[in-house]
């Protein structure tokens, strides 16, 4: 058999790509490519934002539980409206009495949206003596009317703030009943913005055991002497 026997092979099949099918082919890659990047671009700012929606709920609980370890400890609620909470934290040289250095005010500062903690504390250069005198009792009355409570802690020059809570968007505080007699207090707090925010909601069973000793008389609060 010779080589005239053999099929003859097209020519048209040793040819290469023709410049269209060339443009045709790059322009195919092209479009997978993009889409391929537009859809792993797509999958990391989803999953960013997974972990920043993950990252500002771990955030509001830790808020959310240093603001009930302040508040559950609490003797009295003496005021509050809807972004401070006064406080009688703890009668510390037990003389069932109020004073100054016993009072703490929790308030939301809407402009840099932080929760904070405010608290009179001497110097502890001054000893013990100096101390003690300093840290006079007050009545009861002087503390309740949130606005009052406020400017006798945090206008005070020894005046110290401890942060519990940053990136808070909204925040609210509700006591039932009203004070000086409430035992229960709910807090609402937002934080976060845009699609990472978190809200989170409680109510606080506080100590209260001061609320009996609370008393009225010419219009003022006032707490019975122990």
């Amino acid at each position: 058999m010779n080589a005239l026997d053999y099929p003859q092979r097209c020519p048209a099949a040793r040819r290469g790509f023709t410049l269209a099918e060339l443009i045709l082919a790059l322009a195919t890659t092209a479009m997978v490519a993009t889409a391929v990047a537009a859809m792993s671009v797509a999958l990391s700012n989803a999953g960013q934002s997974s972990r920043d929606q993950q990252l500002c709920m771990q955030e509001a609980r830790v808020a959310m539980r240093q603001l009930e370890d302040v508040t559950r400890k609490a003797k009295l609620i003496t005021a509050c409206d809807s972004r401070r909470v006064a406080l009688w934290m703890s009668d510390a040289n037990n003389d069932g009495q109020i004073n100054m250095t016993e009072m703490g005010v929790i308030e939301w500062n809407s402009a840099s949206g932080e929760v904070r903690l405010y608290r009179i504390v001497y110097p502890a250069s001054w000893g013990q003596w100096l101390q003690t005198y300093m840290d006079y009792t007050v009545d009861l009355f002087y503390f309740v009317g949130i606005n009052n409570a406020t400017a006798n802690v945090t206008s005070s020059y020894y005046a110290q703030s401890t942060l519990l809570a940053s990136n808070v968007s909204s925040f609210k505080v509700s006591p039932s009943p009203a004070p000086p007699a409430s035992n229960l207090l709910s807090i609402e707090m937002t934080l976060g913005s845009g699609a990472e925010t978190t809200t989170l909601r409680t109510a606080v069973q506080i100590r209260g055991d001061k609320t009996a000793s609370v008393y009225s008389y010419g219009g003022l609060y006032y707490l019975a002497a122990p």
